[in-house]
């Protein structure tokens, strides 16, 4: 029974609350609110969110409905809503009703007797509103829209002097309703200077073709709102937007929520405040107000609004608007405009990692002090027993020492003349000395860094030498100081110090102590902490999701200071946005500097077209990533540096590529040493081959010589003189070939010491090119070649030297004739070009292999390097003709087809030498032309 009680006890307190819930229930206030439009449409989102603050807290159940009248309306359309409203709030009584704009004002006047008869109507947003509306109604009462187009237009006549035509964009909304002849005749008696041209379009297509047509000196006011291409209602942000990308001219409008979509601004009526006082009529009906004796209101404020961007765009000042104006898109510090952003996060976090950081190095440092604290103490003990305990001097000072040596701090000890007298085993390994070589050595001039020198030396002096006596035991400490030691090795260790003055019994000064402590990893860490941070501001560019971490993982490789390897971030506009501490000392430049830089500023100017096309590729995701290429750099000085990059891309969580993500490492230093092998390599072919050129000529030298020792003891009759004169000019010869070899090695010798001076005066290139030409012509003849020579200048004064164009020419001559047969042609041609002087010196010999050319002017260089070649040479000619060239200042290149014949182009600059007497230098070298002649044609034999 007891238990059958309880039971119904607990159901009769259930009933009971239940009861309670439901009269609770019965107490709440039943709101409707009742749009026009649809949910998205700006003007009536505003209005229902102020709505929904006012009324959306307490005892009030509100009910939300959308007539989307834009997308459908008419006669039909509305008995079905009605037929909708009464079947779904059959059962529902209201005690208010919000309607919001025209369409659902109108629903309610034609039918809350019959749908909602005890519901009371506060309405917003109605324009056109006429009290007649109301004169045999009975529970209504609201809030009149009022739109200010002549205040508008005041303000854009007050802002654009020189407007010659207003376009007015209207619907079937707001000032849309009234017919155009009077809308006109309005503005017309408000201001008949100005032209109206009032449009009543429904597409947008229509409006954007006109908003083009529109010249300077037009405005539009946008009143109104349009269809797409399909008929299909525009939001109202599509619409401005729609209509602004198509217009060169300012547009105003009448509403607040076409703002920020386009549109200038106005005097702008706002739906917020249509919400405002809405709430305030309603709450007076919900506490019990009369609604019949609730006025109308009719007059609500509208508000001069401006977008800044647009502002800007048709060079509007800020100090011509109304002093209340309100200022959208205006530029905000960096804070306020990125207080919200995720980065901040990362930031703080930093901050509580770098507090943390900071309490862990005061604990250190306060431990340190609380050691340097002991110490102290400890010395001072030492000292006081060293004074009571004279007789067993020796035995103490052993000990201390051995303490010292324990110790993990420096402690050395100083007479007046700043040598050392002790110094304990810390102080020897940190200075890479034994103990032998260190004391009785000045502790300064050998110990510690030499611009530091003298300021310590001073301190020295006027802290200890200087002082006056001090009384029996008294131990004086210095203050702390900090300075370098450097090493037996030349590295330089941070030490701080702490002093103290030695005296004897009498009080008189007889040097110092100090104990120090190595702190040079402690300040290597608090550098690398400050470069660990990041600038967070570089990755503002990006998405959020590459922020994060690409801020750790270039934080994380400073503190790794991995210091041979650059990484850098690269936008997709080629900027630098991210660099490292090791990419900053490749180009040698801060990170200030670089950062927003184009890239290709700091690559090669040749390499740049390249270079730009690769990352192009690598951008649109066409190479094969990680992509490696080589790229000559350019440092702040001028440098070129060669560095290897590794080439990746970062895509956001879309997968759009956001930037290129690059790790590169300097190979200059390897290049250098690969050419300098190669270079090695062609010195010990090119020596090998100089022996074999010193030896060929000497041993004819001494056959033709002892020939000539036969003939001569045979008493050789006249008949026989013929072959004497053969091997006379076979010594001569050779001896040419020898004089030439040596003098090669001499100039180029002179050459790369910078020794070899040019003899530079106005010469007459045309006259001494054609000279020189023109004295091989009979050897040439005898060799069976063709010569010619073609200027196409009849004189050309420029600065040369005529020796070492002479020595071109030839030299180029007698190549010429190496690699020709018998019936080739050898042409030396001269014209002129820009600012330059050209000299051709051609041949339809065997030419020059493609693989060849591009090392055909190279030091110890022989295209053709077997001992049985049918000419001789060192490999040095060409490079000796290329040397003097350059040091006119000029160039030369090589063109060939194999087996077609060869091209030298010679180019010199048309430069005169300015001479007080101004005459041109004449050459009298005509006598030891033949012997010259001799010397460059020497290693042609017999061809």
């Amino acid at each position: 029974m007891q238990i059958a009680r309880k039971i119904y006890l607990f159901i009769l307190f259930l009933i009971i609350l239940n009861l309670i819930s439901y009269v609770e229930a019965l107490e709440d206030n039943e709101i409707l609110i009742l749009n026009s439009y649809y949910r998205g449409y700006n003007w009536e989102d505003d209005i229902n969110n102020t709505l929904l603050k006012g009324l959306g807290s307490g005892k009030n159940n509100i009910h939300i409905e959308y007539m989307d009248i834009h997308h459908a309306n008419g006669e039909s359309y509305l008995n079905r809503l009605y037929d909708i409203y009464k079947s779904k709030y059959q059962n529902y009584q209201f005690d208010l009703i919000i309607a919001v704009d025209n369409a659902a004002f109108d629903f309610l006047l034609r039918y809350k007797e019959d749908l909602f008869p005890q519901a009371s109507v506060v309405f917003c947003g109605v324009n056109n509103f006429d009290d007649k509306l109301l004169a045999r109604k009975q529970g209504f009462t609201g809030v009149v829209e009022k739109v200010d187009l002549i205040g508008t237009l005041d303000i854009a006549l007050q802002l654009h002097s020189d407007i010659d035509k207003v376009v007015l964009f209207v619907d079937d909304t707001s000032i849309g309703t009234v017919k155009d002849e009077i809308l006109k005749e309005e503005l017309l008696h408000y201001n008949n200077e100005v032209e109206y041209e009032i449009i009543r379009a429904e597409s947008i297509i229509i409006a954007q073709e006109k908003v083009r047509s529109l010249a300077e000196g037009d405005i539009v006011i946008l009143a109104g709102g349009f269809n797409d291409k399909n008929g299909n209602r525009l939001s109202l942000k599509d619409t401005s937007n729609l209509l602004a990308s198509n217009s060169q001219v300012p547009i105003y409008s009448l509403w607040k929520f076409f703002l920020g979509h386009g549109i200038v601004g106005g005097k702008l009526t706002n739906g917020h405040y249509q919400g405002v006082f809405a709430n305030e009529l309603a709450n007076k009906v919900l506490s019990g107000e009369d609604i019949n004796n609730i006025s109308v209101i009719k007059d609500i404020p509208n508000l001069y609004m401006f977008d800044y961007k647009e502002m800007k765009r048709f060079g509007i000042k800020v100090s011509n608007l109304p002093l209340e104006s309100i200022i959208i898109s205006r530029d905000q510090s960096f804070f306020m405009k990125n207080k919200d952003k995720p980065i901040f996060q990362v930031i703080i976090f930093s901050i509580i990692i770098l507090l943390f950081l900071v309490i862990i190095l005061s604990i250190n440092i306060f431990k340190r002090k609380r050691v340097e604290g002991e110490l102290l103490l400890i010395k001072e003990e030492l000292e006081k027993k060293v004074a009571e305990r004279t007789i067993k001097l020796r035995l103490e000072k052993e000990k201390l020492h051995s303490y010292l040596d324990m110790a993990d701090v420096v402690f050395v000890a100083l007479d007046l003349e700043q040598k050392v007298t002790m110094i304990n085993k810390k102080g020897c390994k940190l200075l890479g000395y034994p103990k032998e070589e260190i004391i009785g050595k000045n502790w300064f001039d050998n110990f510690m860094r030499q611009e530091d020198r003298k300021a310590v030396k001073n301190l020295f002096k006027n802290r200890v030498v200087n002082r006056e006596k001090y009384e029996e035991g008294e131990i004086f400490i210095t203050k702390t100081t900090e300075n370098l030691l450097v090493s037996r090795s030349g590295e330089t260790r941070i030490i701080i110090w702490h002093n103290a003055i030695l005296k004897d019994k009498n009080g008189n000064v007889t040097g110092t102590v100090s104990s120090g402590i190595d702190v040079t990893k402690e300040r290597l860490l608090e550098e690398r902490l400050e470069k660990s941070i990041i600038n967070i501001d570089d990755l503002l560019n990006f998405p959020p999701e590459l922020k994060k971490p690409l801020s750790l993982i270039f934080s994380s490789l400073h503190i790794l200071d991995i210091s041979e390897i650059s990484f850098i971030v690269m936008d997709r506009q080629k900027r630098f946005v991210m660099a490292n501490q090791a990419a900053e000392d490749v180009f040698g430049y801060n990170r200030e500097e670089i950062i927003g830089t184009k890239v290709l500023e700091f690559i090669k100017k040749e390499e740049r077209d390249e270079v730009d096309q690769t990352l192009n590729n690598i951008l649109a995701q066409r190479l094969k990533l990680p992509f490696y290429i080589e790229i000559s750099c350019l440092t702040k000085d001028g440098r070129e540096r060669i560095i290897a990059w590794y080439i990746s891309i970062l895509k956001d969580d879309n997968g759009v590529v956001q930037a290129i993500f690059s790790t590169g490492v300097d190979i200059t230093e390897r290049k250098l040493l690969e050419e300098k092998l190669e270079y090695n390599k062609l010195k010990v072919e090119f020596f090998a081959n100089l022996t074999h050129e010193l030896k060929t000529p000497l041993n004819l030298i001494f056959s033709a010589a002892q020939m000539l020792e036969m003939y001569h003891k045979k008493k050789l009759p006249a008949a026989e003189q013929e072959d004497v004169t053969r091997y006379l000019n076979i010594i001569k010869q050779n001896g040419y070939r020898q004089l030439r070899l040596v003098n090669n090695l001499v100039d180029i010798t002179k050459i790369n010491s910078n020794s070899f001076k040019l003899d530079l005066k106005n010469q007459d290139i045309v006259e001494s090119v054609r000279e020189i030409t023109l004295s091989t012509a009979e050897y040439i003849k005898n060799k069976d070649r063709i010569l010619e020579f073609d200027s196409k200048l009849d004189k050309k004064v420029i600065v040369c030297d005529f020796f070492a164009i002479e020595r071109i020419i030839l030299n180029l001559l007698s190549n010429a004739v190496k690699f020709t047969n018998e019936g080739d042609k050898i042409m030396v041609e001269l014209y002129q070009a820009d600012n330059k002087v050209i000299i051709s010196v051609s041949d339809t010999g065997i030419g020059i292999e493609a693989s060849k050319l591009e090392f055909i002017f190279d030091r110890f260089r022989q295209i053709d390097k077997s001992f049985s070649r049918n000419t001789e040479g060192s490999g040095i000619g060409l490079a000796i003709v290329k040397l003097l060239v350059e040091l006119h200042n000029g160039s030369i290149k090589v063109e060939s087809q194999y087996g077609q014949g060869s091209n030298f182009i010679i180019e010199l600059p048309d430069v005169e030498l300015k001479q007080e007497d101004n005459k041109i230098a004449v050459n009298n070298n005509i006598g030891n032309l033949v012997d010259i002649i001799n010397l460059e044609f020497s290693d042609v034999y017999g061809l």
